[in-house]
């Protein structure tokens, strides 16, 4: 299955993190990688010519895959379910922030959300990728309509959009470390298919 593709890829970063202490030397240094930004995506799906969203996920690098979190519902154009999450990566301070789902019946699918800070300008900007089969990527504009239907009050159209969350530490709808999660949770984790059995350590740890 082609979400399974994606969350291996999810899962792939993880050995990441427990490279963490050795790694903190090279932090800050010549050997720290480049943040991940949507002008650094834009410029690497053009120049490798990506055309499929697994391909756009894999060209993101392992630390920013490091950092993510798993959404079994969402309010967003994005469907969510227990056995088929929505994953959403934010690197080491969330400046930039990218979404997706992967099952072929859930709204949002083949599609991946981008929020970016812009930091010289004290904002963040809201684009969405569209994969189509054999077509280069659609990339919208900034601030599209549709973002700004969730991301902006219709009531404060001079309100810069920004990223819906709930405060520290209830995220409702999401799988998370710092989340507790309801006991109907864990069964439903439980209850997902032998063939994600690798991934319910890390839903349930």
């Amino acid at each position: 299955m082609r979400f399974m593709l994606k969350i291996l890829i999810v899962l792939a970063s993880l050995s990441v993190a427990t490279a963490d202490t050795a790694n903190a030397q090279y932090r800050g240094s010549a050997y720290d990688p480049e943040p991940m930004s949507f002008d650094s995506l834009k410029t690497t799906i053009e120049s490798k010519r990506l055309t499929a969203l697994e391909q756009v996920l894999a060209a993101l690098t392992p630390e920013y895959r490091s950092e993510f979190v798993l959404m079994y519902s969402s309010r967003s154009v994005q469907d969510a379910s227990f056995q088929n999450p929505r994953v959403i990566f934010f690197g080491s301070d969330a400046s930039f922030i990218t979404a997706f789902n992967g099952d072929p019946m859930q709204r949002g699918y083949d599609r991946l959300e981008i929020i970016q800070f812009r930091k010289s300008q004290r904002r963040f900007e809201f684009r969405e990728i569209v994969f189509r089969k054999g077509q280069a990527p659609e990339i919208s504009r900034p601030n599209p309509p549709k973002c700004l239907i969730c991301h902006q009050s219709p009531a404060r159209m001079d309100v810069d959009p920004r990223p819906n969350w709930e405060p520290y530490n209830r995220w409702p709808g999401a799988y998370e470390k710092l989340y507790r999660l309801a006991n109907y949770e864990k069964d439903a984790i439980q209850a997902m298919p032998a063939s994600v059995n690798h991934l319910k350590p890390v839903l349930l740890s």
